[in-house]
């Protein structure tokens, strides 16, 4: 391993001249001295002997460096007498770390090869080879030359120029293997031996050695320059390699013979770290496939089958092991995730090919991003050892380009660590800079991610806004490049507005937690929901990006139990999966807090996250359908409403809060058809116990609505004349205070209340306090409030007119309900006595409704009273 061989040191020898023979009685192929690059012995036996040649010795038979045929690297052509030629393939073999592999086929079997001793020069045109130079002696069976009068060296001849042929490698003291061989025989084709090693283990030293010059340079090129915007990506890593040349026989004796090969070492590895701030793209997920391990074929020498969605770009590489006008050219692939070398979600793969010289190297890259910046390292380890000139690596631009350039101006360093095979342990650092010069529209950048703009687009409704139907309500809210990240949001819904979950279930936390579980894949995500389906309220779409392109990934909105003091929850789970990608899980809860006396919901997310497995999520779109059916319900009350939100911008710092960005936004909202509702809701009163004067009954009554209908928006009350309020029976009022940190004395309360919504599976049931008004009236207010997964609040005022008691709730949410029950406490604790007795004569009450439509209904009811036999009669 590491053994450098450079056919392009010598001349070539033509297959013209190879065929023709350059002297009769030497018997030698035609090959100018000049394309001899080493020689063979060989011992012939078993053949027809008829031709002299049986059990005979071929001594110093020629190796020419010969123009190699297509698909092979390098051809070495030697002729044995006149009766037979071969060939000498060499190839890298990606099996053992591209070391150099011979192949010589169709060995001639007219006469047996007994043995074969083969010698390659390290310098070919020294002239301490021309002993053996374009000369072979035969000897027969006795010993005896053939011709003993012939000489023993050809003539000198004069080489253009010296240079190294064979250059050892330069990782010293490590134990780089022996030479392998094996082989296969005219009667048993493709059967070959077991490999044999060689007895010796090349060790090499002196890497010590001042003369080896090791220099790497490294130049960065974005296709583009604008801040925060796509850009491909031009890399150049330069080796200057020493040339050792030399121009004639007398500058080679005047180094004192001492020529060192390729003296500049190859590269073992190199580390790239990337700008700060330049970060992957998730643009460059749509369309984008992973080559797989069996595309690649790594360690062998099957050809490249990763498809065409998955090349990131294109390389070019000189080396002075090949002309220098035939550079070698590839591809960069992506690597699939995980199924790479690494193990690891992020790879690539580096693929050379020359057909016309039957080379395919395969070189596998790392690359690393920072959890918290996104910074990107690459890293390329236990390169082969071959020459490098120079590299260009070309990465994708255009829309899809898989880098976005930092998000502010000034020079953007990037920066590289190499290490040589000759002394690995001695890394040498070097850095080029580049400037972002303006914003992706031409306009001049900024250098403090605090001064972006924070202008986003919000937009938010029903798609039918008939009132009192159920419609999918959607939500979209957008930014541009120029926009601070999303960081938090909080929107209001109009009143009235509402789900229906008595159809829903509640995703239970153990769902919740094994979403966030580290280790979730978004495809197990996908075939096995962490929540259940009868939780689903809705989806998701959320566009991530920068540029034209925007990659979408789908999610879904489930509704949750409490969550941060509020009520309920959502948690939107989206299985992140784009392109050739799993990237997990990302699960976001929102809190939905109601305003019960409003009916009214307002829901508020965690912090978006921003950076996830190192990618920078840059959040552009965001859309939310509940689009479950039979579930988001319109107000019934058409006045002009609107959508309201609250939304906060990343500001400087994408992993604080504390310098957010804050805009207001609404987005008009409006039931339609409300004329078309009908109003007729029912009410009930009973008084159930005393009956005469100076008694205290209780109190009941019963509303009914009729689906369908207009929900209601304000009651009014008044009691028969014959209850008045019973003022020294008001044993303590709750404080406005005691009761907004729900902490009423159990004496405040005088009676219970309950009620059903077609929204809810369960009833809604609470006490009935008596509220200080804040002195704004004499008596106290009438406090109703319903407890269940919802609170509602219930404001009554109590009054009189015309000498009755008058009850007024003045504002009542927009929600349907199928019963509302209010019931207030009798006798000692009664808060109505009589004034009269109650069966002499029927009781009515007087009851406005107004309905959320503005319309209304008046009744007065009779107030039912347990009066007996007689008393009812007469």
């Amino acid at each position: 391993r590491g053994l450098i061989g450079n056919p392009e040191s010598v001349p070539k020898c033509s297959v013209i001249d190879f065929l023709s023979q350059g002297s009769e009685r030497l018997e030698t192929a035609g090959c100018p001295p000049d394309t001899q690059v080493g020689y063979m012995s060989l011992r012939l036996a078993n053949g027809f002997g008829g031709g002299g040649y049986s059990n005979s010795t071929f001594d110093r038979v020629a190796i020419y460096n010969m123009q190699p045929p297509t698909g092979e690297a390098a051809d070495f052509g030697f002729r044995v007498g006149s009766f037979a030629t071969g060939h000498i393939y060499a190839s890298l073999d990606p099996s053992h770390d591209y070391a150099i592999r011979s192949t010589t086929p169709y060995i001639p079997n007219i006469e047996g090869v007994r043995s074969a001793r083969v010698t390659f020069w390290g310098v070919p045109a020294d002239p301490s080879h021309d002993i053996f130079r374009a000369y072979q002696m035969k000897f027969m069976p006795d010993g005896v030359s053939e011709d003993p009068a012939a000489p023993h060296y050809g003539a000198p001849y004069a080489a253009a120029t010296v240079r190294p042929f064979m250059t050892l490698p330069m990782d010293c003291g490590v134990d780089n293997g022996p030479f392998h061989i094996r082989a296969d025989s005219w009667n048993h084709p493709e059967e070959f031996t077991p490999t044999t090693d060689a007895v010796n283990h090349l060790e090499v030293a002196g890497c010590e050695d001042q003369r080896v010059r090791f220099h790497p340079q490294i130049t960065l090129n974005p296709t583009s320059r604008a801040a925060d915007g796509p850009t491909g990506l031009d890399v150049h890593l330069e080796v200057p390699q020493r040339d050792q040349t030399v121009e004639n026989y007398e500058d080679l004796y005047a180094k004192n013979g001492d020529l060192h090969g390729i003296d500049t070492p190859p590269m073992k590895k190199v580390v790239v770290t990337f700008p700060q701030g330049m970060t992957l793209s998730t643009s460059a997920a749509q369309g984008l496939t992973g080559c797989t391990p069996e595309e690649i074929g790594l360690g062998s020498n099957a050809p490249v089958t990763c498809p065409d969605s998955s090349q990131y770009g294109q390389l070019t590489l000189h080396t002075p092991i090949l002309p220098k006008d035939e550079p070698l050219r590839g591809y960069i692939y992506i690597a699939q995730q995980n199924h790479n070398p690494f193990g690891t979600f992020l790879a690539m793969y580096f693929v050379i090919e020359d057909p016309s010289r039957g080379l395919r190297i395969k070189i596998p890259g790392k690359l690393e991003l920072d959890p918290e910046s996104g910074q990107i390292t690459t890293t390329f380890d236990d390169l082969p050892q071959f020459p490098l000139t120079d590299m260009q690596l070309t990465f994708k631009g255009g829309v899809r380009a898989g880098l976005v350039n930092p998000p502010t101006c000034g020079a953007k360093t990037i920066t590289a660590t190499f290490y040589s095979w000759a002394a690995p342990q001695t890394p040498i650092t070097k850095s080029s800079s580049y400037e972002v010069t303006e914003k992706p529209n031409g306009s001049p950048c900024i250098n403090d991610l605090a001064e972006r703009q924070f202008k986003p687009q919000f937009s938010a409704g029903t798609i039918s806004p008939s009132a009192g139907s159920y419609s999918p309500f959607v939500f979209r809210l957008q930014r541009s490049d120029e926009d601070q990240e999303f960081s938090q949001l909080t929107t209001t819904l109009p009143p009235g507005l509402l789900a229906n979950i008595s159809n829903l279930t509640e995703c239970p936390q153990a769902g919740i937690a094994q979403a966030e579980e580290a280790g979730r894949t978004g495809h197990a995500e996908e075939l096995f929901p962490s929540c259940p389906a009868s939780s689903q309220l809705g989806t998701t779409e959320v566009g991530s990006g920068v540029g034209q392109v925007i990659t979408y990934i789908p999610g879904k909105v489930y509704l949750a139990g409490p969550y941060k003091g509020a009520p309920l929850s959502l948690v939107v789970i989206s299985p992140i999966t784009p392109g050739p990608y799993d990237l997990g899980v990302i699960a976001v809860r929102s809190a939905i807090y109601i305003d019960g006396e409003h009916a009214r919901a307002t829901i508020a997310t965690d912090p978006f996250p921003q950076i996830y497995q190192g990618i920078p999520v840059r959040i552009r779109d965001v859309r939310v359908a509940t689009d479950t059916p039979q579930t988001t319900l319109n107000p019934t009350n058409c006045n002009p409403m609107a959508v309201t939100a609250h939304l906060t911008g990343t500001g400087g710092d994408l992993h604080s809060t504390a310098d957010d960005t804050a805009v207001d936004l609404s987005d008009r909202f409006q039931a339609a058809n409300c004329a078309s509702l009908g109003f007729k809701p029912s009410l009930t009163f009973r008084l159930k116990g005393g009956t005469r004067r100076g008694q205290f009954p209780a109190f009941k009554a019963l509303l009914r609505a009729r689906p369908g209908d207009a929900n209601i928006a304000r009651s009014t009350v008044v009691l028969p004349g014959s209850q008045f309020l019973e003022q020294g029976h008001i044993r303590t009022v709750c404080t406005r205070v005691q009761y907004a940190a729900d902490r009423c004395p159990a004496d405040s309360v005088y009676g219970t209340a309950k009620a059903k919504s077609p929204l809810f599976d369960e009833v809604l049931e609470g006490p009935v306090y008596l509220r200080s008004n804040g002195g704004e009236r004499l008596l106290p207010d009438l406090v109703v409030k319903l407890n269940g997964k919802i609170e509602v609040t219930l404001n009554g005022f109590i009054d009189s007119i015309k000498g009755r008691i008058r009850n007024t709730f003045d504002v009542v949410p927009d929600a349907p309900v199928t019963y509302f029950q209010l019931s207030m406490q009798g006798g000692k604790k009664g808060l109505l006595v009589n004034d009269r007795d109650l069966c002499t004569a029927p009781l009515r009450a007087s009851v406005k409704l107004i309905g959320q439509n503005g319309k209304t209904h008046d009744s007065r009811p009779k107030v039912a009273v347990d009066c007996g036999k007689a008393k009812r009669k007469k």
